[in-house]
């Protein structure tokens, strides 16, 4: 089984120890260089943190004159499509097809997320629900 390439948000808060090198992909994004999705998450669990595997997709299509630019194409897409509170994506199919004087390529990410808390319901409660100024929280 080839290592499936993993992609992560730039600025993305990372275990103290476990800094990924990578070079930018698109706007927001870098692809994390020769580390497999496997190699990442034993490397993020090592240091007592959790890498969430999700089940939210994200397929686009690019079309350009080369196979290589046609992907490119797709996987910024894509990546660009993702939820903007998954922090890492890694790639699941890349199929690019050939007609007459241009390429149709499609790509499918997965999206993932590195995070120091168990559930992503404590996240999105710590992040996205706010008190109005001067409220106090309920006690009960």
């Amino acid at each position: 089984m080839t290592p499936r390439p993993l992609f992560l948000r730039l600025g993305s808060v990372l275990p103290q120890g476990c800094s990924l090198l990578g070079e930018a992909v698109c706007s927001g994004w870098m692809s994390v260089d020769s580390e497999s999705t496997d190699e990442v998450d034993v490397r993020v669990r090592a240091a007592g943190w959790h890498f969430m595997w999700l089940t939210l997709f994200s397929s686009r299509v690019g079309i350009g004159l080369t196979s290589d630019t046609a992907i490119s194409k797709a996987k910024v897409a894509a990546l660009c499509d993702l939820n903007e509170r998954f922090n890492a994506a890694e790639l699941i199919n890349v199929t690019a097809r050939r007609y007459p004087g241009f390429y149709v390529a499609r790509v499918k990410l997965a999206s993932r997320h590195i995070q120091k808390c168990v559930s992503l319901g404590l996240v999105d409660e710590a992040i996205f629900r706010r008190l109005p100024d001067g409220a106090e929280p309920e006690v009960g």
